[in-house]
Parts: structure tokens; C-alpha cells; sequence
């Protein structure tokens, strides 16, 4: 592909903040584009096998080695899956997903630009994912991740991405994260 290379993330559950410091501009709608050709090749297989998308598709940018922060807040016993994106000036993109306690829960470190994640959270509580800009040759790189929950069967549209333009701090109690889905009670 000509221009920056997109990379699409996977998704995450319930709610997502991104805490990657200094604000950046929003993400221009050539890259949303991009980035969500990019999630429409590599998410397949979870649409395919019984997994839904969950919430809105979020996107935001970071220098090379830049990491960006987003909280989720998972069912315990529920599958997941995550996907991230990039566009085309980076080349790798990495996610690392801890749990309440503090334990990586999974990570994807390879040497590509769509990592995914697939878990089973193993309780309830809040979640911490990590989207590592491991390799940007032209700064600043946009990425994008997305969560799937498997059992949802209506896919969300992903035709409204929102753009993660505004960092906030986490542990914060008085900001509310990003939501990007909402885990159906059962």
C-alpha cells in the first residue's frame, strides 16, 4: 500500500480510555478508513466464529515507541478477542492486556501490524491494555483497536469511529473512560 500502512487492533471489552500523554489531533478520516479496511481483513475469523464486535472503533496516534492506555471492564468467563491496526509508516504494533491484579493476561509482541489478542478473562473487574507503537518510521502513526465478545451475535456498526484525541489520566474517578461497548447482562 502507498502512503501509511494501517494497522487495526482487536477488541477489548466493556470500556476504553486512552492515556497516552500529550494530546494529539484528531485522526483524519483517510486514515479511519484505512485503518478500518485494515480491522475488516483481520477480524474476520472472530466475525466468523461467533464473536461480535463490541462498542465503537477507536482510534489515536503515538510516536515510535510510544505506548498509549486503555482500561476495559470485563465479565469474568467470557471469551474476548482484541484487534489493533496501523497504517502504513508503522511496522510493528504491539498489545500487552493485564488484569486487576496486575498479571499479563495476553500479549501479542510479534513483529507485525495487526497483533491480536484472544482470552477468557478469568474474573470480573478492570483491565488494562497497553498499544505499543514499537516501530513508526514517520511519526506520528495511527493505529486503531476494536473489541469482540464472543456470544454477540449483532455485529455494531463500525461506520462511526471515535477519535481518542483527548489523553486522560488513569485512576482519575472523576473521568469517565471512552466506552466502546457494553457487556449484555445476563
Amino acid at each position: 500500500m502507498s502512503g501509511r500502512r494501517l494497522i487495526v487492533g482487536a477488541a477489548v471489552s466493556v470500556a476504553l480510555s486512552l492515556a497516552a500523554g500529550p494530546a494529539s489531533a484528531q485522526t483524519p478520516q483517510s486514515f479511519v478508513n484505512t485503518l478500518l479496511g485494515y480491522l475488516n481483513q483481520y477480524s474476520g475469523e472472530f466475525l466468523n466464529s461467533g464473536y461480535g464486535q463490541f462498542g465503537v472503533f477507536q482510534t489515536g496516534n503515538l510516536n515510535d515507541d510510544g505506548r498509549g492506555t486503555h482500561t476495559a471492564n470485563l465479565t469474568g468467563g467470557t471469551r474476548y478477542a482484541i484487534v489493533g491496526v496501523c497504517d502504513n509508516d508503522c511496522s510493528d504494533l504491539d498489545l500487552s492486556l493485564t488484569g486487576p491484579g496486575g498479571n499479563v493476561i495476553a500479549s501479542d509482541y510479534a513483529l507485525d501490524d495487526h497483533p491480536t489478542l484472544r482470552f477468557v478473562a478469568p474474573m470480573t473487574g478492570t483491565y488494562n491494555l497497553a498499544v505499543i507503537m514499537a516501530t513508526c518510521t514517520r511519526a506520528p502513526c495511527y493505529y486503531g483497536v476494536q473489541l469482540y465478545a464472543a456470544g454477540m451475535t449483532q455485529a455494531q456498526p463500525m461506520n462511526m469511529p471515535q477519535p481518542m484525541n483527548m489523553p486522560q489520566p488513569m485512576g482519575n474517578t472523576n473521568m469517565a473512560p471512552n466506552p466502546i461497548g457494553q457487556i449484555p447482562e445476563r
